[in-house]
């Protein structure tokens, strides 16, 4: 078995290939969320300029405090992209 998403999202961080990062790391966060693969999310999302780098930080330290939002499936508490 080859590494895991949040492994080569890491990776792809470290090589600074932003997009792959960001795609990996969304990945990563979709099968099992946590608070250091959110955070690697937003620091790809920081580089790519993403307009949702403060949620997914902020959702970050959430998980990092223990206060994660139950009853909706972590991969739907992804920011999206709205110009409200």
């Amino acid at each position: 078995m080859g590494p895991s998403a949040l492994e080569s999202g890491f990776s792809a961080l470290a090589a600074a290939r932003w997009q792959e990062a960001h795609d990996l790391l969304v990945q990563a966060v979709a099968e099992s969320p946590s608070g250091i693969a959110l955070e690697a999310l937003g620091e790809a999302c920081s580089w790519l300029d993403d307009v949702d780098t403060i949620e997914v930080r902020e959702r970050a330290y959430r998980y990092y405090c223990g206060r994660v939002t139950r009853g909706v499936p972590p991969v739907l508490q992804l920011p999206s992209h709205s110009t409200t």
